[in-house]
């Protein structure tokens, strides 16, 4: 999926700056130039996690409890994306980069795995019935205009 190429492209970004010698400042600005970029991504994802947790609540058959455990999974990433926000407020700190980067490819790996859950479960249905997958294939479109 167009997740794994973003992790390529940011894994490829950060090797190729370190090999070409730029001074470390350099390579910060790059990177902090690549993460902006993907910010409005990460953004994306959120509002759409967002919504198929509330379109999943509002369906919901069984005790709160006893809710799926895509509810958990999602909730994690959300809590991840909350992190990796709060780290990108105070992106000046070139110390921050290495977590920045470690954050949001946690946040991408987890989302395509909680996809791929969704997509080979009972309740896919849903999902599609509710834009989920529509909403996914207009941020992959946004993450193949940024890589190319």
């Amino acid at each position: 999926m167009v997740l794994r190429q973003i992790h390529l492209l940011i894994e490829i970004g950060c090797k190729t700056t370190y090999k070409q010698g730029n001074s470390m400042s350099q390579d910060n600005r790059e990177l902090q130039i690549l993460l902006k970029n993907l910010d409005s991504v990460v953004e994306s994802i959120r509002k759409v996690l967002l919504s198929a947790k509330s379109a999943a609540g509002k369906k919901q058959k069984t005790p709160f409890f006893l809710a799926k455990i895509d509810d958990a999974e999602l909730d994690i990433i959300l809590v991840k994306i909350s992190s990796y926000k709060k780290l990108r407020q105070d992106s000046d700190k070139a110390s921050n980069s290495e977590k920045e980067v470690a954050s949001v490819m946690d946040i991408f790996v987890g989302t395509e795995s909680l996809i791929q859950k969704i997509s080979e479960g009972n309740n896919v249905a849903e999902y599609v019935e509710n834009g989920f997958f529509k909403e996914l294939t207009h941020i992959s479109l946004e993450v193949k205009r940024l890589i190319a």
